[in-house]
């Protein structure tokens, strides 16, 4: 073998090497919060796809103040904006405070029990819409909790509910919207379904009711309330519809009575005394004559001084 193999070559010990500052910069994406929720909480988020399925539910986007009483992680929240809803009309309440420091980016946000929060404001506030995903084993509080604080605020159409409940819940009133598969909520090992439950508009509680017109008279009569026995009869214990107050009639004294208007001589009030009565009967047949079958006269009597 050759020395040479052996030896080494005569070659600088140090290279200079220059400094580079030309990197292309990296992005190196943060990990996500993890939150840990108890159990004991039933934080069963509600899948992306159901939650958007349940805004449809509640009806046309609008300026509907919107309560999601049990929010979570915020996927109901999420579909709502999503759908066009207005963050500034969105009040969420969650009692988690490491879930409910997510919230705040959907809108108002209430770090309270929502049973809680319901009986300190029942009466102060009315939310037109509701969506929600409650606790499985407390729906039925949580949902009548939700119901009390509901009202049209301002708005023409029904207060509306949309929520996830379990398929045993029932209540009245509930329309059952759809059954979801029973893996939506595998680990809770329930199957659910979606309801709505719309409450009767205030507007819409006496559009039934029966109205027909009816006659009457005004009767300007300071003699009745001058005779003694028609004083008697109104200061009497008999019920009466009247506003007289106290001992002697003065000018606030008026008395309403009803006269069948087949002018027999019945009416409401036909056991005041007789000679009153008969002279309202025939004011009656002077001005409005017998009208068998229809509703009843109503004839109010005043007691004004003639001018």
């Amino acid at each position: 073998m050759k020395r040479s193999v052996y030896t080494r070559p005569a070659k600088p010990l140090r290279i200079a090497a220059k400094a580079r500052s030309d990197f292309d910069k990296v992005d190196i994406p943060s990990a996500p919060e993890i939150v840990a929720v108890d159990k004991a909480t039933e934080c069963h988020v509600t899948p992306p796809e159901v939650a958007a399925r349940m805004v449809r539910y509640l009806g046309p986007v609008g300026d509907y103040l919107t309560l999601e009483p049990s929010a979570g992680t915020g996927n109901l929240s999420r579909a709502l904006l999503e759908s066009g809803h207005s963050r500034c009309e969105l009040v969420q309440v969650e009692r988690h405070i490491g879930v409910a420091s997510q919230l705040r980016r959907f809108g108002t946000v209430i770090n309270r029990c929502f049973l809680d929060y319901s009986a300190e404001v029942r009466g102060k506030v009315e939310f037109p819409r509701v969506l929600m995903n409650p606790p499985f084993s407390h729906a039925r509080q949580h949902i009548a909790a939700a119901l009390d604080l509901m009202g049209p605020h301002g708005h023409v159409e029904a207060p509306t509910l949309v929520a996830l409940v379990p398929d045993s819940f029932e209540a009245e009133g509930m329309e059952v919207l759809e059954h979801l598969p029973h893996d939506t909520f595998a680990t809770a090992k329930v199957r659910t379904k979606i309801i709505r439950i719309r409450l009767q508009h205030p507007k819409a509680a006496f559009t039934s009711l029966d109205a027909e017109r009816c006659q009457g008279l005004v009767l300007n009569a300071p003699e009745f309330f001058a005779d003694k026995d028609f004083v008697a009869w109104l200061r009497s214990d008999v019920p009466k519809f009247t506003w007289h107050r106290g001992d002697a009639p003065d000018e606030y004294s008026d008395v309403v009575v009803l006269v069948d208007p087949d002018l027999g001589g019945e009416g409401s009030d036909s056991d005041m005394p007789e000679h009153i009565w008969t002279a309202i009967v025939e004011q009656c047949r002077t001005h409005l004559g017998a009208s068998p079958g229809q509703s009843h006269y109503m004839v109010r009597i005043t007691n004004l001084a003639n001018d």
